[in-house]
């Protein structure tokens, strides 16, 4: 199926957002370190610094970020439809099973 201008327009508003909020780095169609996904836009922030606390609180209500903090990285899943969203939605079960053995078996 081929992606929409709309769909390519989110992508790249994203990264646009990504960059101005104080990522380092900011890229579309970024291939997750998983292999098998392909996230719409990613960012890199290396350093806490305070524009970059505010995205990162911005985009968090689970973890606290303070200065000197590891690098991290930033993903963005862009959603042009209801339909689209309502589809991978119904996958979030599944993956934060996967997502939980993931931290155990790194812990």
């Amino acid at each position: 199926m081929a992606e929409s201008q709309l769909h390519q327009r989110l992508k790249m508003a994203a990264a646009r957002f990504l960059l101005a909020e104080g990522c380092s780095a900011a890229g579309v169609e970024v291939t997750s370190p998983i292999g098998r996904f392909r996230v719409d836009a990613a960012g890199y922030v290396d350093k806490a610094t305070p524009s970059r606390l505010k995205l990162l609180a911005s985009l968090s209500n689970k973890v606290m970020f303070t200065p000197g903090m590891q690098p991290r990285t930033v993903l963005i899943e862009c959603k042009a439809s209801r339909s689209d969203l309502l589809r991978d939605a119904a996958a979030t079960e599944p993956l934060l099973r996967d997502l939980k053995m993931l931290h155990e078996r790194r812990n």
